[in-house]
């Protein structure tokens, strides 16, 4: 669920930055130039969350849960924290995905729709055009 709140997120946040996009155009900046602005708000902002999930979810969750348990019938159970690698790398992966490719992806076609005439436009058209 956070995954798909954060992918429909970033599109909106490039969507509503589109202005500052066309002036950062108009200064002279490159498109990749721009693009990599969302790109690496996108990994910066999926590397903390990710990070504040992991943590969160290896220490204080089990403490939470164990002491829910610890004070009703199950006062016998041992708390035992272990982490989880591979699910921990599967978090960090989803969350890239859901963080960085929205970003790169509507950038990319918001940067399209505003330069209608650019030199890389017509070269992809033509280029289609021999195949």
């Amino acid at each position: 669920m956070a995954a798909l709140v954060t992918f429909v997120t970033m599109g909106r946040f490039v969507e509503e930055e589109r202005g500052k996009a066309g002036i950062f155009n108009a200064l002279g900046y490159s498109n990749s130039r721009i693009i990599h602005k969302f790109v690496i708000y996108g990994l910066i902002t999926s590397i903390t969350g990710t990070t504040a999930g992991v943590i969160t979810g290896h220490t204080l969750l089990p403490i939470l849960i164990h002491n829910t348990y610890k004070s009703g019938i199950c006062s016998f159970l041992l708390l035992n924290c272990t982490s989880y690698l591979g699910l921990t790398l599967v978090a960090f992966l989803l969350g890239l995905l859901s963080a960085v490719l929205p970003a790169f992806v509507v950038a990319k076609k918001e940067l399209w729709e505003n330069l209608p005439n650019s030199s890389f436009q017509n070269h992809l058209v033509q280029e289609l055009r021999l195949s």
